[in-house]
Formats: structure tokens, sequence, C-alpha cells
């Protein structure tokens, strides 16, 4: 009987596996996920290019985030990223992650950096839920936002979590996510992976500098 439970829901298992795959290219979200795969690729190519270059040859990158560090308190960056992670996505996280590489106790900053990241997408939930409360603001966003609450309502925790690994565009796709009430239980569970994301860029860009 244990053996024919087991065959049952092995079987169970690859439908639903094949279904959700079926579902994710029907409504284009391996197309979509493709994009930000390509700008992951160009962004590792970038940073083994800063390695070289940076050597000896054109600029010390060290020497310019080591200056950062010396002049520049660690509070101010941190309260600079998290609102930068939470609202106003201008710069990206890997620059904040080799800066971090530069302080006394990397990986604890690093923790810090991800734990931060992870509250930020809490907060931008939050303020896509406030939007939804103040019409003339809320009309607005729905007309900017329009793509990425089309891509929210069709894939869900999918695209959070592609988003929390990948380029995309990360804080918006979550004040997406509040403002169509996106389960906020789910939303704090996916989102966790966007601390693994800091984590594996932490392995790539510490190895190289």
């Amino acid at each position: 009987m244990k053996g024919i439970n087991g065959n049952k829901k092995k079987r169970t298992f690859k439908k639903t596996w094949e279904l959700t795959i079926e579902h994710l290219k029907r409504t284009g979200f391996l197309k979509e996920v493709g994009k930000p795969l390509l700008k992951l690729m160009v962004i590792i190519l970038v940073i083994f290019a800063l390695a070289y270059i940076g050597g000896d040859r054109i600029f010390d990158i060290e020497q310019l985030f080591q200056y950062i560090v010396d002049h520049v308190h660690y509070y101010v960056v941190f309260l600079i990223f998290f609102i930068i992670e939470a609202a106003l996505p201008l710069l990206p996280v890997q620059l904040f992650i080799f800066w971090t590489g530069q302080l006394p106790h990397p990986w604890l900053c690093l923790t810090v950096l991800a734990l931060l990241s992870y509250l930020s997408s809490l907060t931008a939930y939050g303020i896509g839920r406030l939007i939804r409360k103040i019409p003339s603001v809320n009309t607005y966003f729905l007309l900017k936002f329009d793509k990425h609450i089309k891509n929210s309502k069709k894939w869900g925790g999918y695209l959070i979590a592609v988003a929390a690994l990948t380029p995309l565009p990360y804080t918006l796709i979550i004040i997406s996510m509040g403002l169509i009430r996106y389960p906020f239980r789910l939303l704090a569970f996916w989102a966790i992976l966007r601390i693994v994301h800091f984590y594996l860029y932490a392995v790539l860009i510490y190895g190289l500098f």
C-alpha cells in the first residue's frame, strides 16, 4: 500500500509540475524571466571586467570604496540603502555589497544589508497598500505600474521569487503586490529569497576583489 501511495504522490507531483510549467509558458512568464537572466549575465561580465580593470590599470575600485568607508558612517549608508530598497530603486544593490566587502566585518555587514532588504520589502508592500487608500495617487500608480500590476496578478509568488534573485525591478514589483493586495503572509515568505540574493552575489564579489 505504501508503494502504491508513493507512486500516486509522485505522479501527482509530476502532473502538478508539468501543469505549472505549461501555465508559465502560456502566460509568457518564462519569456519575461529570460530578460532579467540576460541582464544578470551582463552584470556578472561587468563585475569580471571591473575586477580585471581594477587590478592596476585604469582605476582602483577598492580605493574608491575605501574612501566611502573612511568618510561616511555605516549607519548613513544603511539608511540610504533602506530608502533605496523600499521606495527609490536608484542604485544597484551590488554596489552596497561591494561596499561591505571593504569593511572590517564584511559578512556581518552583508547580513545587516540582507535583513534590511527583507524589511524594505515589507515596507514597499505597505507603501503599495497605502497608495490604494489615496484615490488620486492610486490612479497615477495604476497607470504608471500597469505592466508590473498585470504581471503581479498573473504570476504572484513566482514573480516575487524571480525578482528577488535577478535584476527584475524588485521594489516596483513589491509595491505592485501591495497595490493588488497580494496576501501579506505569502509575500513575507517569498521575500526571504531576497536575503539569498545578497549571499550569492557576495560569494562572487568577495571572491573577485
